[in-house]
């Protein structure tokens, strides 16, 4: 496991487009979950699901690079509590965003449905029926991950990136 200062081109690479992606699914999700109509939730869902589908390939590269590299070393101006809290909110954002893409297929698969990708396949459910009380759980994870939890970590994330940068200046230690 590596402990570099900075991260490596592919994880910045990987973090703007799942970032790009995250956007897009809260975007399409929120909309979607307070469409007006049945016939506009119905044209906006299978959107969220297939960037949902896209995004879950970023995410779990995400983790597993972050398993095999580690997280960049904390520059060493930062106090301990800012390392801290750095951390704390990376490994949530990483945390978060797993249960995410873990819990929105589940979330369609309880229901007995599949995922539909761009209208040019669907990732059938492995489950033969409707499973009702997982498919509470698994909705109430999601929409519990995506609102607050997700919202809140992506604020932290980006005060701390702008304390960084105003701090430093970009590219420097």
């Amino acid at each position: 496991m590596k402990t570099a200062t900075r991260y490596s081109t592919h994880s910045i690479i990987n973090h703007w487009i799942t970032l790009i992606l995250v956007t897009i699914m809260l975007t399409l999700g929120l909309v979607g979950n307070h469409a007006p109509t049945d016939a506009a939730e119905n044209y906006i869902m299978p959107w969220h699901f297939s960037f949902g589908f896209l995004t879950a390939v970023f995410v779990f590269w995400r983790a597993g690079v972050r398993i095999f590299e580690g997280f960049a070393k904390a520059p060493s101006h930062q106090q301990f509590w800012e390392r801290v809290l750095s951390r704390v909110v990376h490994i949530a954002l990483l945390l978060t965003l797993l249960g995410l893409v873990i819990s929105g297929p589940m979330y369609l698969f309880t229901e007995g449905e599949g995922i539909p990708v761009f209208q040019l396949f669907t990732i059938p459910s492995p489950f033969s029926g409707e499973l009702e009380t997982l498919h509470e759980t698994a909705e109430t994870v999601h929409k519990t991950l995506a609102v607050p939890v997700l919202s809140t970590l992506l604020v932290l994330h980006v005060l701390g990136a702008i304390r960084h940068f105003a701090r430093l200046g970009h590219g420097k230690e």
